[in-house]
């Protein structure tokens, strides 16, 4: 692990899967006890994640309910349960790429997200997910106020250029986990555009954070931070934009480095 100065962190932005969650869906028990003595410290804990808030797993939000959180990539965040904003694409502009994954690209799961919740369209044969997503016609799922579409090709083969043609200049797409999560999104909204916005209402700024992540989705995030830190299980692009490692989810990587941060400013007020 480098060895870097921890003196002027605040604030620590952790992403969920592969990152904080161990395999299981789990967080360990160190790394709990390690954060929540940050927070006793007066540091901020903002946990981000691709997920909707409705698929966060119930014991990691109650453990952590009373920070930051961020959901859908960055489209909408709340402390305390409170909601801070809640980012959707135009309506009219997402229709046609909604109505073509229906009609052209059945065999795929794929899905909205809004309001916190996760939707499907009701198909005759649903392809398998562990998604837990809520079933409606196409013509319900068109009026929702639309924070993120997801396809989930666990084949890593969906034609994502074939959509590329049908986004507006307000979305983007964005594609995690070597092509098994297709996303598309609001084009100037990310994690780091919600780490930013909470940083700076606190006063903040990004030098005063530390960033752990360990896909795509989280580079803009870690470059941006005072400290980026790449988990040891993230792919080598992530891994060699980061200022830094720590072992991998399965082996405690955010509570070993996070009790790296707390041993230095407890030596530092000495």
């Amino acid at each position: 692990m480098t060895v870097q100065n921890y003196t002027n962190i605040q604030v620590l932005s952790i992403d969920l899967d592969g990152t904080l969650l161990q395999t299981d869906g789990t967080v360990a028990p160190i790394t709990v006890d390690a954060l929540n003595e940050c927070r006793a410290l007066g540091m901020h804990l903002i946990f981000n994640t691709a997920r909707p808030a409705s698929m966060i797993p119930k014991p990691v939000y109650e453990a952590f309910c009373q920070d930051y959180w961020v959901f859908s990539n960055g489209t909408t965040a709340q402390k305390e349960g409170k909601e801070l904003f809640n980012i959707t694409m135009d309506a009219l502009h997402i229709a046609p790429l909604i109505t073509k994954l229906h009609t052209d690209y059945s065999h795929y799961f794929f899905s909205i997200e809004s309001g916190g919740r996760i939707y499907a369209p009701c198909i005759e044969k649903q392809p398998n997910s562990d998604f837990k997503a809520e079933l409606h016609p196409l013509e319900v799922l068109l009026e929702k106020a639309v924070n993120k579409v997801t396809v989930i090709a666990e084949d890593r083969n969906f034609p994502h250029h074939e959509i590329t043609a049908l986004l507006t200049e307000d979305q983007r797409l964005l594609i995690t986990e070597e092509g098994k999560f297709i996303q598309v999104m609001p084009r100037l909204i990310s994690k780091c555009s919600a780490v930013e916005y909470i940083t700076g209402s606190l006063g903040l700024d990004m030098s005063h954070v530390v960033a752990f992540g360990d896909d795509v989705n989280d580079i803009e995030l870690l470059v941006a931070s005072g400290i980026g830190v790449a988990m040891a299980n993230a792919n080598a692009l992530v891994r060699s934009k980061a200022d830094c490692m720590t072992t991998s989810n399965n082996d405690n990587g955010v509570g070993n480095f996070v009790t790296a941060i707390l041993q230095q400013r407890i030596h530092h007020n000495l």
